[in-house]
This record gives structure tokens, C-alpha cells and sequence, in this order.
């Protein structure tokens, strides 16, 4: 089993430790509260007093909380990381400095080979860090399918189909498409059927852990139903708060510091995927 200490040091996996990078930084007061969190530990390692007064209102609330002032443990696999390694909920400090995990020691953690370039600010490539696929899971989940396949064919030779031969077909038909000429080359007019070969075709959109603002909201949806999504799976609400207006839940709406949507916006929100054939499912947990 890898461990952290794996990632950011020399070992199996990479030949040197892990280079000098960018990185967000604590600000004083939460950095003196994570300071007194041991490797592997978390909120409830703290001072009563202390856990209180840097938890505010989430101390009232159920759940394990586990992801609170939580310090990484180098013996210990990483916390699966978000697209930010200082967010109050699902905290990443390094395990033997008081500091965020740098976004080099981010990608390492993702299995990034070190001259991997990442582009934008410092909090875009969180971002694309976090939301990745780990490089060496995705390259044995690849090879998996390639065994896969060829089990298939040996087994199952009647099941499986030399693909070759269509291939070169349709890029041939692709390529009739393609006129040259002087100025460049063009596309000729041409009628695309397109539809998913799938009756059921899901995203989730994690609302309780962050909220985008209306427009972007909608922008994703758009994309989505481009791509054949037909249901999207909202996750409204967890032990940390809800996303939107409530008269059931009041005072927890603002837990998370954002403004909750209104009941209007929620309303608009699913006429808007109604709008775009995407049936809405809500998940509220009590």
C-alpha cells in the first residue's frame, strides 16, 4: 500500500522529493489553531474552547466533522483532495508542516509526473489538480479494459469484431467533407444524427459543498444536455448546511458563509432543466 510519504518523498513511485512550488498559505490565527493538530488528526484534537470558536456553528451540528482542521498523515493513504487544500470543511494541511499542501505536492499526490505543466492562477491549477483523475489509476484502469477486451476475443471470438475496417470507412467519409481550397480548407454541408445509445445518462452537481452563481449554473447545464445528459442529481444538503432557502431548516442556510438560493432561483433552476429535457433529482440528507 502507498502511503503520503510516497508521494512527497523519494520512493517507489518517483526518484526525488518533491520540488518547491507555489502554494496558498494559512492566515495567522488559523494557522496557530492547526499548529496544535497532530499528523493524522483533526478538530477533535483541539481544546474544547478552541474546537468551539474555530468551528462556530458547525459544533452544533451531527456528523463526524472529520474533514475539519484535519492534518494529513504521512504513514496514511491522502485524503481524496478537492479543488482547494484550505477549505474549512475539507482541510488538507501537510502532515509535518502547519501550511496547505503546495500545488506541486498536490500533484504528486494525483500522480502527476513533476514537469507536468498546469496553466492559469494558482487556484485554477488546484482546481484542475483536485478534479482530476489520478494519472497511474487512470492508466490501470486502461490497462484493465485492454485485458478485458482481448479476454473477450480469446474467449468469446464470435462476440468480438475486427473494428479495422470501419475505422478507414468513416474516415474516409470525414475526409469527403473536407474541400480545399485557395483561401483554406472547408466543410461542406452535412446532416449529423446524434443521440446517446444510453436510456439513462447521469451527473451529479454537488450544491452543498459550494454554490456557483445562477449563470455558471446554467452555462453547466447547457453542456451537459449537449453531451445527452438527461438527469442531473442535485445534492442539496449534509450535515454542514443547505443551499437554498428553507422553512423547515432555518439558520442553517448561511452555514457554509454563502447565500443560499432563494426559493425563486430553485424554481427557475428546474424549469430551466425541464426546459433542456434533464430530469432533476434532489438529494436532502436529515
Amino acid at each position: 500500500m502507498l502511503t503520503l510519504r510516497d508521494a512527497l518523498f523519494k520512493s517507489v513511485i518517483f526518484d526525488c522529493d518533491a520540488p518547491k512550488s507555489e502554494g496558498v498559505q494559512y492566515p495567522k490565527k488559523k494557522q496557530e489553531v492547526l499548529s496544535l493538530v497532530p499528523q493524522g488528526g483533526d478538530w477533535r484534537d483541539l481544546p474544547e474552547d478552541i474546537a468551539k470558536e474555530y468551528m462556530g456553528g458547525s459544533w452544533n451540528l451531527g456528523g463526524g466533522k472529520t474533514g475539519m482542521a484535519r492534518r494529513l498523515s504521512l504513514d496514511e493513504p491522502s485524503l481524496t483532495l478537492t479543488c482547494s487544500p484550505c477549505q474549512k470543511q475539507t482541510e488538507r494541511c501537510h502532515p509535518l508542516e502547519t501550511r496547505p499542501l503546495s500545488v506541486r505536492e498536490y500533484a504528486r499526490i494525483q500522480t502527476f509526473p513533476d514537469d507536468w505543466q498546469f496553466e492559469g492562477s494558482m487556484s485554477d491549477k488546484y482546481k484542475q489538480i483536485g478534479n482530476a483523475v489520478p494519472v497511474n489509476l487512470a492508466w490501470a484502469i486502461g490497462r484493465s479494459l485492454i485485458r478485458l477486451f482481448n479476454d473477450i476475443q480469446q474467449i468469446m471470438p464470435e462476440s468480438a469484431q475486427d473494428c479495422s475496417a470501419a475505422v478507414r470507412k468513416i474516415c474516409n467519409e470525414q475526409s469527403q467533407l473536407i474541400v480545399k481550397k485557395e483561401d483554406g480548407y472547408y466543410i461542406t454541408k452535412a446532416e449529423t444524427e446524434d443521440f446517446s445509445s444510453c436510456r439513462y445518462r447521469s451527473v451529479m452537481i454537488d450544491l452543498a459543498r459550494g454554490l456557483p452563481p445562477i449563470v455558471r449554473l446554467k452555462e453547466d447545464l447547457k453542456r451537459l444536455a449537449l453531451a445527452k445528459c438527461n438527469n442531473v442529481h442535485f445534492h442539496l444538503m449534509d450535515e454542514m448546511g443547505i443551499c437554498f432557502e428553507s422553512d423547515v431548516y432555518k439558520g442553517t442556510e448561511n452555514i457554509r458563509g454563502t447565500k443560499p438560493y432563494t426559493k425563486e432561483e430553485m424554481r427557475d433552476i428546474v424549469e430551466f432543466c425541464h426546459t433542456l429535457g434533464i430530469k432533476v433529482l434532489p438529494e436532502i440528507e436529515i
